[in-house]
């Protein structure tokens, strides 16, 4: 498969909410007037950056190429170690209710630890955590999660649920494609 191929798979497959909308180039590391302060140099290969360094990365980031509707960018061009999967799968696991995980005979801190693992996986893993975990019928129905915990959450968890039922697996399964 051609890069191009692949990136409308992983479009097709994955839920849109739970990719990154940009990503950086490999430059990013190296510009002169970039640099990343010393706390989040130190943890170059975590998602939690500084503000301070988040405003920085954000005038060189480019749209996600997985995330329908943004244009082609070479998949080869974009940072390998910057996570592709958003922080918003911990969100919606964390609001999943611990009365759906003793129904479905799971606990709920599997369910978390899951999601914090594919939130720092490769695009390729998703095949694994989908199998595993993510193509669980329980997952793609609202009523399994506190809806009234936030204001937010009735139509948060209403979309991800929405667009979780729509996933599939990648047609390609190599791990360290993307």
């Amino acid at each position: 498969m051609n890069d191009v191929e692949i990136q409308k798979n992983i479009q097709e497959s994955i839920p849109p909410c739970f990719l990154m909308s940009k990503l950086p180039r490999p430059d990013w590391f190296c510009l002169d007037n970039h640099h990343p302060c010393r706390r989040c140099w130190s943890n170059i290969n975590h998602t939690q950056l500084c503000p301070n360094c988040v405003k920085k990365l954000d005038c060189i980031l480019i749209p996600s190429p997985y995330q329908k509707g943004n244009p082609y960018y070479p998949s080869h061009c974009l940072e390998p170690a910057f996570p592709k999967f958003a922080p918003t799968i911990n969100t919606f696991i964390g609001l999943l209710s611990g009365w759906t995980c003793k129904k479905n005979h799971t606990y709920k801190a599997c369910a978390i630890r899951r999601a914090s693992q594919l939130t720092k996986a490769k695009i390729g893993e998703w095949n694994h955590y989908y199998k595993t975990f993510f193509s669980k019928e329980f997952l793609t129905d609202p009523q399994s999660f506190f809806l009234s915990a936030y204001p937010w959450s009735r139509p948060f968890i209403t979309e991800v649920c929405c667009q979780l039922s729509k996933a599939q697996f990648l047609s390609f399964c190599s791990k360290e494609t993307i």
